[in-house]
């Protein structure tokens, strides 16, 4: 997020191979867990800053059961998902 600094990090594998669902944000200095509520878990997502709308922007994905296609936005305080007019077309394949 380089409007306010922050490196941003979504999900992944845990301990056991379980996938997250919590953000993170690094300030230069630590990291400090700033969601619990979101996205689902998963792994394998992609994101990306918007320096026009000043917000991430995370699509895809996997979980245990399969492929995600949607998208999600994330402000700075909270994670707003996109309908599917508002995002870009295609899924991760697996």
């Amino acid at each position: 997020d380089e409007s306010r600094q922050r490196t941003i990090v979504f999900g992944g594998l845990g301990m056991g191979g379980a996938a997250l669902g919590d953000t993170w944000e690094y300030d230069g200095t630590g990291w400090t867990q700033v969601a619990s509520t979101g996205p689902a878990s998963r792994d394998l997502c992609a994101m990306a800053y918007d320096p026009v709308r000043g917000e991430a922007v995370l699509v895809g994905g996997r979980d245990a059961a399969g492929a995600f296609s949607d998208t999600w936005v994330w402000d700075g305080s909270s994670w707003t998902q996109r309908t599917a007019a508002q995002s870009p077309p295609g899924s991760l394949q697996t």
